[in-house]
C-alpha cells in the first residue's frame, strides 16, 4: 500500500463551552494561576492564567489510547510546581495508567496502576484520590474505587496494598503537612454488616498507612426504601487547624448501588458537614456543623416543614463540595449536592458556626451567564447549576472561589463581599460535550446540523460562535440527546431529530421537526395504538431520558421512517413508516431472504439523497433492505461472500461504523465500516442488484466517513465528492482525505492532533478543504488546511 501524503491542517473547536461533568479542581497552593480541572469523559485541562482560559491536554489522545480520557484524579507536587500527575482508566481495562508529567502537561510518560480505574463510572464525584505525599515527593497515595490504598514511593513505578480494616472501596485519602497522620475516605462496601447497609465510611492513620483505625462519624441507620443504607464520606479539606468532611447516603431513587454515593447514583440523602479537630497530633472527635439553620431560613419554598429533627432523614439530598484556606482562617465554603431544585453553596467566616447561603437558583447570589444555552430562559427560569461535587478557593486570593456541575464551571472574585455574591459561568476553552452525529447541509443558513449528548443538538449559522440554545421548543424548553438528525437537500429548511425528553419531563421524546433551519422545534404526535409491543416502546420513550430512536426523511420531505429504540438497540420489528410528515404513522415490514417478516434482528433506516421512493436498511450482520414504498416494507437482499460481515444497526458510539448516502446521485451509498474498511454500493433500482466495492486496501481501517467539496467554486451536487475518513491508512491512524475515490489518500492531522474518540465526520459543501469532527472527547471541532490551496477537479 503506498504511503498517504501530509497536507498540513489546523483545528479549532465550534464553540460550545462545557456541555459535560467538570469532576474536579487541583490547585498548586503556592504558585498564583496553577490550576487543572479534570472532566468525566474529555480528559484533563489546564488553566491559562494570562489568557484567562482553559487549555486540553488531552489533543494527543487516540482510540487505542483513551483511557487518558477518562481521568478519576489529579495531584500536583508542591515542592515542584511543574509536576501533575494524572491517574486515568477506563473499566474495560484490567488496570490503570498514571501519566506523569514534569512541564505542567507538555509532555507524559506512563506507567500502570494494579487496579481498576475509571473516570466516568461511580465514585467519579469523590476526591481527592491521589495525593502527592507533602512532606516526600517521591510518594504517592492512591484511593481506588474498588482495589483499595496504593502506596508508591517511585513515583508511581511500583504500588503496594496498604490495608485499611478490610475496606477496599474508597473515596478519597488525605495525608497531613505536618505528621505521618492519613485520613481515607470509603464507601463501606467490603465490610457491609448486611446487605442493606454500608460498612464504617472513615479511618485514620497515625504512622503513615502502615495500620489504620476507625475515625468517629454518625452512626448510620436504615433509611426507609433505600437500595443501600449508611453513610459515605465525599470530599474533604484542612485548614490548618481543622479537618472537614462532607457525606450522604444513597437515596431510594438512586440507580446505582455499590457505588451510589454521589452525582453519579441521581439520588442521595441525609448530608452531612463534619468538622474533626485535634489534641496532641491526634483528631479527638467532630462537631456536626450542617448548615441546617442557613437552609431552613433559606427563601425556599422545601424550608416550610424542615425541623433539625428530621433534616437528614426527609431532605432529599446529599453535601458533596467544600474548601478552606489557611489564608483566611475560619472561611469555609461547602455545596449540596443532587438536589431536586438545584444546588445551594453555603459560606461561613467562622468555622462552621453559622452559615449563610450565598447562592441559590435565580433567587440567592447574582449569576451571570457567558455560555448561552445555560441561560435561565432556556431551563423554564431557574438555574442550571447542579452536581456541585467540587467547590475550591483559590490558596492564594480568598476571593476566588471555583465550582463545578454536571455542564460545565463556576467562579467567583467577591467571595467575600458583604452585598450579593457574583457568579459566572467561565468555560472559556473548555469543550466537553459527546457529539452523536454531525451533518453540513448543502444550502441554507445553518452550516452544520449537530446531534449532542444531554444537550440535544444545536444549528450552527456561523462555526465561530456560541448558538443561543439547543434543540428546544417554541417556549426555549429543551429536548436532549438526539441520537441522529436528517434533512432533505432540496429542503434544508426541513429538520427531523430523534430526541430524547429533558430530565424533568418539561418535553418528551420522540420525533422533532423543525421548518426553520434546525432553529426550533416541534415534537411530533406519539403514534400510540398500532400495537401493544410498539405502545410499550413509545411509552417508555416518553419517559425522561430515553433513547427515542433513528429517523430518515426522504428526498423530498413527505415521507418519515422511525426505527423505535429498545434501550440502545433498533429492533427489526419495531420500524415506523409515514407518508404526511409524521402526522399519520403505520408499522413498517422487514422482510428476510425467505420473503417471510423478519422477527429477530436490528435495522438502521437511511433514505436516498435523490429518490424519494428508495430507503434502506442495515442490519447487525451486515444485512442490506431495501425500501421502494417510503419505507412501507424492506426487503433483504442476497450479499455475496466477500462482503464482510459487522453491525451496522448500532445507534450508540460503541460501533465504529458510519454510512453516507451521497447527495446528488441515486443509489450511491459509503460504508466505514471499522476493521473491515471503507465500501461503496451502488444499488440499480430497475435491475435491484446491488454492486459492491472495498476503497481501501485489504487491512485498511475507516471508523468514521463524510463528504465535501472536491475543489474550489463547483457545484456539490452534481460534482464528485471529496471524502473524509478517520481510520487506519497505511498502516497510520488519522484522518485523511481523498479526491478520487480512495484511489489516493492525504493524511490531514499530525500526532497532538487526535482529538481521542471521534463519533462522526463530516466534509463542509460549501467550503474546499474544510471538514467537521463530532468527538466523544474533545466537543466539536473543525478542521482547514493551514496553507490556502488550489485543487484541480479529478474524474474517478
Amino acid at each position: 500500500m503506498a504511503e498517504a501524503k501530509n497536507v498540513a491542517y489546523k483545528y479549532n473547536n465550534i464553540p460550545i463551552h462545557a456541555g459535560g461533568y467538570v469532576t474536579g479542581f487541583c490547585f498548586h497552593s503556592k504558585e498564583e494561576g496553577r490550576m487543572y480541572i479534570r472532566t468525566d469523559i474529555g480528559g484533563v485541562y489546564r488553566y491559562n492564567k494570562n489568557k484567562d482560559v482553559f487549555e486540553s491536554l488531552a489533543d494527543h489522545i487516540k482510540p487505542e489510547t483513551l483511557v487518558e480520557s477518562f481521568p478519576i484524579a489529579l495531584a500536583l507536587d508542591e515542592k515542584i510546581s511543574s509536576r501533575l500527575y494524572i491517574a486515568c482508566g477506563s473499566q474495560r481495562n484490567r488496570h490503570g495508567l498514571l501519566c506523569v508529567s514534569k512541564d505542567f502537561g507538555a509532555t507524559f510518560t506512563y506507567s500502570e496502576i494494579p487496579t481498576m480505574i475509571d473516570g466516568n463510572w461511580g465514585g467519579r464525584s469523590t476526591g481527592n484520590r491521589l495525593i502527592v505525599d507533602p512532606n516526600d515527593s517521591d510518594t504517592l497515595f492512591f484511593a481506588s474505587q474498588r482495589g483499595g490504598l496504593l502506596v508508591s514511593n517511585d513515583l508511581g513505578q511500583s504500588w503496594s496494598k496498604v490495608d485499611v480494616c478490610g475496606e477496599d472501596w474508597l473515596t478519597f485519602v488525605w495525608k497531613s503537612p505536618v505528621s505521618d497522620m492519613v485520613i481515607v475516605g470509603t464507601a463501606g462496601i467490603s465490610t457491609m454488616p448486611s446487605e442493606s447497609m454500608r460498612g464504617h465510611g472513615l479511618y485514620v492513620s497515625y504512622d503513615k498507612g502502615i495500620s489504620f483505625s476507625k475515625l468517629p462519624m454518625p452512626e448510620s441507620q436504615e433509611y426507609p426504601f433505600s437500595n443501600l443504607s449508611g453513610y459515605v464520606p465525599a470530599r474533604c479539606t484542612y485548614d490548618g487547624k481543622y479537618f472537614y468532611v462532607t457525606m450522604s447516603e444513597n437515596g431510594p431513587n438512586s440507580f446505582l448501588y455499590e457505588n451510589g454515593y454521589g452525582c453519579d447514583s441521581g439520588h442521595v440523602v441525609g448530608g452531612h458537614v463534619l468538622r474533626y479537630y485535634f489534641k496532641n497530633g491526634r483528631i479527638e472527635g467532630y462537631k456536626d456543623i450542617t448548615p441546617t439553620d442557613a437552609l431552613i431560613k433559606a427563601s425556599d419554598p422545601d424550608g416550610a416543614n424542615i425541623t433539625e429533627d428530621n433534616f437528614h432523614r426527609n431532605f432529599n439530598f446529599g453535601f458533596g463540595g467544600i474548601a478552606s484556606t489557611p489564608q483566611e482562617p475560619g472561611l469555609v465554603v461547602c455545596s449540596t449536592v443532587c438536589r431536586g431544585r438545584g444546588d445551594i453553596i453555603f459560606l461561613s467566616r467562622n468555622y462552621g458556626e453559622t452559615w449563610k447561603v450565598i447562592l441559590f437558583d435565580t433567587k440567592v447570589g447574582r449569576l451571570k451567564f457567558n455560555t448561552s444555552y445555560m441561560r435561565p430562559e432556556y431551563y423554564a427560569g431557574h438555574s442550571c447549576v447542579h452536581w456541585v461535587s467540587d467547590i475550591k478557593i483559590n490558596p492564594l486570593d480568598a476571593q476566588e472561589v471555583w465550582f463545578n456541575t454536571g455542564t460545565g464551571v463556576f467562579r467567583t472574585h467577591n467571595l467575600l463581599s458583604e452585598n450579593e455574591v457574583s457568579f459566572e459561568d467561565w468555560n472559556q476553552g473548555i469543550e466537553n460535550t459527546v457529539h452523536l452525529n454531525i451533518y453540513a447541509p448543502i444550502k441554507g443558513p445553518t452550516v452544520l446540523l449537530d446531534a449532542v449528548g444531554d444537550l440535544g443538538g444545536f444549528a450552527f449559522t456561523d462555526i465561530t460562535k456560541q448558538c443561543k440554545n439547543s434543540f428546544a421548543n417554541e417556549n426555549g424548553d429543551k429536548f436532549i440527546t438526539c441520537m441522529n438528525i436528517d434533512s432533505p437537500d432540496e429542503k434544508p429548511e426541513l429538520v427531523f431529530a430523534s430526541a430524547r425528553g429533558n430530565w424533568r419531563g418539561i418535553t418528551k421524546g420522540g420525533i422533532i421537526k423543525s421548518t426553520d433551519y434546525g432553529h426550533t422545534f416541534e415534537k411530533l404526535e406519539t403514534p400510540f395504538g398500532l400495537s401493544p409491543a410498539i405502545d410499550k416502546l413509545l411509552s417508555k420513550i416518553e419517559q425522561p431520558n430515553v433513547t427515542s430512536g433513528w429517523i430518515a426523511v426522504n428526498s423530498d420531505g413527505t415521507a418519515l421512517c422511525w426505527c423505535l429504540a429498545d434501550r440502545a438497540r433498533l429492533p427489526v420489528t419495531a420500524v415506523l413508516c409515514s407518508r404526511d410528515c409524521g402526522k399519520t404513522w403505520e408499522k413498517s415490514q422487514v422482510m428476510g431472504l425467505n420473503d417471510l417478516p423478519k422477527t429477530e434482528g436490528y435495522i438502521k433506516v437511511f433514505a436516498d439523497k435523490c429518490d424519494a421512493h428508495i430507503m434502506y436498511g442495515f442490519g447487525d450482520r451486515s444485512q442490506i433492505y431495501i425500501s421502494k414504498d417510503f419505507g412501507k416494507t424492506f426487503r433483504e437482499l442476497p450479499l455475496p461472500n466477500y462482503f464482510p460481515r459487522t453491525d451496522l444497526s448500532q445507534i450508540d458510539t460503541f460501533n465504529k461504523t458510519e454510512i453516507r448516502c451521497e447527495s446528488g446521485k441515486r443509489g450511491v451509498i459509503y460504508l466505514a465500516m471499522n476493521h473491515h474498511g471503507l465500501w461503496k454500493l451502488q444499488y440499480n433500482k430497475y435491475t435491484g442488484t446491488l454492486d459492491l466495492n472495498r476503497l481501501t486496501a485489504e487491512g485498511e481501517s475507516c471508523f468514521r466517513l463524510g463528504f465535501g467539496l472536491i475543489h474550489r467554486g463547483v457545484d456539490y451536487l452534481t460534482e464528485n465528492k471529496a471524502i473524509y475518513v478517520c481510520g487506519n491508512i497505511s498502516g497510520k491512524y488519522g484522518f485523511y482525505r481523498s479526491f478520487n475515490d480512495g484511489t489516493t489518500w492525504e493524511r490531514i492531522n499530525n500526532e497532538q492532533q487526535m482529538f481521542g474518540e471521534i463519533n462522526s465526520i463530516d466534509g463542509d459543501k460549501r467550503v474546499f478543504g474544510r471538514f467537521y469532527l463530532g468527538s466523544g472527547t474533545r466537543g466539536l471541532l473543525y478542521g482547514e488546511p493551514e496553507y490556502l490551496e488550489s485543487r484541480i477537479s479529478r474524474e474517478n
